[in-house]
């Protein structure tokens, strides 16, 4: 997952059916500029899926479901109401260089 990387970390959750799990990702430097964006990665697509972006620069943010994925501090992501189509692995990307932070989540049943 990190190979090739300048900068690579790793994190494995597990969260019940139905609640809020926060996935933390932190910025190359204190006091970073520019743009990150979260991805989700699934067996069937490659290069994973965007499901949140922001500039630190600008107001647009890019969202594929704001109902349901959430900007957590500067950073990381919340994902309200999960369900067992969120497990999988999401990766937090800085734009600027080679730094990815990966969190693996396994949804569990209630």
């Amino acid at each position: 997952m990190c190979l090739g990387l300048l900068s690579c970390e790793a994190l494995n959750v597990t969260v019940l059916s139905g609640s809020t799990v926060i996935l933390p990702c932190q910025s190359p430097t204190s006091s970073y500029s520019g743009y990150f964006e979260w991805r989700f990665y699934s067996r069937s697509q490659t290069g994973g899926r965007q499901i949140y972006g922001r500039s630190t620069q600008s107001a647009d943010v890019q969202e594929s479901d704001p109902e349901h994925y959430h900007q957590h501090g500067d950073y990381g992501l919340e994902i309200s109401a999960v369900e067992w189509q969120d497990g999988g692995v999401y990766g937090c990307h800085f734009l600027t260089g080679d730094i990815v932070h990966y969190s693996s989540v396994t949804v569990v049943g209630k």
